[in-house]
């Protein structure tokens, strides 16, 4: 609560700082910090760090005052799904397709003929009456509709009563949380639930799918990666996505979060290699008011602003050594402590990353910790580049068009254009092939594309090496593409903005290449 529109309850009063106090549920009641400069005041005492809040507690902040209150009906199921907790999901190989996961098998006993045995792969598990409930017993008339729930903890798996009418019960006691160990047996109710932990193995096997969120697809082995998205988005599972430039990394992370408990929280995305080394830590972790020159106000990094939803780390590899470290140890305690901070903020986000770079030769060079790389590669997903899937060419090729003829430009595109995509060796990928069929699409004249239609984006020149057998002035990459800046130019007529529309590329960048070449357009365009 506070003054800044960012709030949960935002109030235009003066008197509030923009980040006023904040409440946080801790299972059992709600706990009130302080993060103001005049104070906040409970039941006439200003609190200096935290405080829990009980039915009648008065908070006063600036010239408002707040009667604390609760709601004594039972919770609806969806407001015990807006806590998760970490994946039963323990890893994947790649070279088998085997995925191995941890599950946990309850036996359900409420007389000597009533009796059923359930297996579930991911938690949290809610037991109760209610048919919302992933576990129901409905022949108890002693179980509450939400009466109990089996989720993950820090140390293992935990045993929790729901404010249940009657209980729950361990060893004879009655339990608000228990620690579980691999096999046991508790009471609700007159019902006894038995259970053990089981390690399993699978094999993902490619789904029929050709949609995997936004990701379109007809290839076997992006259909496999589709398969194993389905079947571990479900999860907290960490997951590292490896990939060339341009290949969808981040289309298939937001994929893993809209099959999550966690869609309807927020998807935060950062690139980790376009954040200045001055600012990248306190954009990854935040910062507090005051903790270096021209903090102004206290900020909350990704990770917290991440917090009930998927953090996305793209470029992973990009990130320096010093960082990895502090990286290593939010992912090992699930706390974060902002710069300039003295306390760990406790964090709860789904970690997927990703990077174009290949993390185990920099292991090897030194460049990347080998305890990170081990830790973030439970489940690695690697998208093969498009040359390598070439039923994709064609297969997203007409998708763009489709697209354009719902923004009535309808057109084909003739076999020996589509002949030379296929031929394209495609290092941009997806993105490429999208940025030239929108250059396409604008340079053709009729119903059709046609080869001279087709303009494909210049390539960097690899600095050359010494021994190479090129000599000055003879480099055909280079030379290349100026051939095809050459052609977009008589295509426009000598506009330069269509021309730099043509190559997709800025036109500081095209004026740029024409002051290197010292190329006169004049003699480029085509009369009519």
């Amino acid at each position: 609560m506070g003054r800044d529109a960012g709030c949960d309850l935002p109030l235009e009063d003066p008197t509030l700082s923009r980040h006023h106090f904040e409440l946080q549920w801790d299972g059992t009641t709600y706990q009130l910090t302080d993060h103001s400069r005049n104070g906040t005041f409970v039941d006439g005492e200003r609190i200096t760090a935290s405080c829990p809040l009980h039915i009648g507690s008065h908070i006063e902040v600036g010239e408002l005052l707040f009667e604390y209150a609760h709601d004594q009906v039972e919770h609806a199921p969806t407001t015990l799904a807006r806590e998760y907790h970490p994946t039963l999901v323990l890893k994947f190989e790649p070279q088998s397709h085997a995925l191995t996961i941890e599950r946990i098998a309850l036996t359900v006993e409420y007389s000597p003929d009533r009796r059923g045995a359930h297996t579930f792969d991911f938690l949290p598990i809610n037991i109760g009456a209610s048919p919302q409930n992933h576990l129901i017993v409905t022949n108890d008339p002693y179980i509450s509709r939400q009466h109990c729930r089996i989720e993950s903890d820090r140390d293992g798996i935990l045993l929790r009563d729901c404010d249940s009418r009657n209980g729950t019960w361990w060893g004879g006691q009655q339990v608000r949380s228990k620690l579980l160990p691999e096999r046991g047996s508790f009471q609700v109710g007159r019902t006894t639930v038995s259970y053990h932990v089981e390690v399993v193995q699978e094999t993902i096997a490619p789904t029929t799918q050709h949609r995997c969120g936004e990701l379109l697809t007809a290839n076997r082995a992006m259909q496999e990666i589709f398969a194993l998205v389905a079947r571990v988005a479900p999860s907290d599972v960490t997951v590292l996505i490896t990939g060339e430039s341009g290949t969808g990394k981040e289309l298939l992370a937001r994929a893993l979060h809209a099959g999550s408990g966690r869609a309807i929280k927020p998807f935060v995305a950062v690139n980790c290699g376009a954040i200045p080394a001055t600012i990248i830590e306190s954009e990854l972790f935040g910062h507090e008011r005051g903790a270096f020159t021209g903090a102004s106000a206290q900020h909350r990094g990704v990770f917290e602003q991440a917090q009930g939803g998927t953090l996305f780390l793209d470029e992973l590899g990009e990130m320096p050594l010093d960082l990895q470290t502090r990286l290593l140890r939010v992912l090992e305690t699930r706390t974060v402590r902002r710069v300039g901070g003295t306390a760990d903020q406790p964090i709860d986000c789904r970690i997927v990353a990703a990077t174009n770079r290949r993390l185990g030769e920099m292991v090897a060079a030194g460049q990347f910790r080998e305890d990170l790389y081990y830790r973030l590669y439970n489940v690695p997903m690697n998208l093969p580049p498009l040359r390598e899937r070439p039923e994709d060419i064609t297969l997203l090729t007409h998708q763009f068009l489709q697209a354009a003829k719902a923004r009535d430009r309808e057109l084909e595109i003739a076999p020996e254009a589509m002949q030379v995509l296929l031929a394209h060796p495609w290092p941009g990928n997806v993105r490429e092939l999208r940025h030239t069929i929108d250059r396409a699409i604008m340079a053709a004249t009729g119903s059709c594309i046609e080869v001279d239609d087709l303009h494909f984006t210049p390539q960097p020149c690899a600095p050359k090496s010494a021994g190479s057998a090129l000599t000055a002035g003879a480099h055909p990459l280079r030379d290349h593409e100026r051939s095809v800046v050459e052609e977009a130019i008589r295509k426009s007529k000598g506009n330069l903005a269509k021309t730099a529309r043509i190559l997709g590329i800025a036109r500081s960048s095209l004026y740029a290449k024409l002051r290197h070449w010292a190329l006169d357009i004049s003699q480029l365009r085509e009369v009519d």
